[in-house]
């Protein structure tokens, strides 16, 4: 377990920032959604900034034509739920989310997630 923690805190520390999966091609989220839009327009980019456009917009999906009419549809999430596999279809996070999920990442550990961790890697009290 200490062997874990101590490689998570290296690798946490090191790596880049995963950038919260901006925009996933083939997945999809289900559940949540408050407006479905017919678009015109092919590209998901379109659907995207639908969503940023939108305070309530948590997270997107944007179907291929063919999948829901013959236009291309884009349904606007109140919450961003876990993508699973979609062909034709195409997701991501709204604007707000991604920049805070990024600012969680880079804020730096409180004294008392250091503490702990501390706790953790010197192991059970005798």
């Amino acid at each position: 377990m200490r062997i874990f923690l101590t490689l998570f805190l290296v690798f946490t520390q090191i790596s880049a920032p995963l950038a919260a999966q901006d925009v996933m091609e083939g997945y999809e989220r289900t559940g949540s959604i408050y407006e479905r839009l017919d678009i015109a327009t092919q590209p998901a980019d379109r659907c995207a900034a639908l969503c940023d456009g939108d305070m309530a917009c948590q997270s997107w999906v944007w179907a291929r034509p063919g999948l829901y009419g013959d236009n291309a549809q884009c349904a606007l999430l109140s919450s961003p739920p876990t993508p699973r596999l979609a062909p034709g279809r195409v997701t991501g996070l709204s604007q707000v989310l991604r920049e805070r999920i990024e600012a969680a990442y880079e804020r730096p550990l409180t004294e008392r997630e250091i503490e702990a961790l501390r706790a953790v890697d010197d192991g059970p009290q005798r």
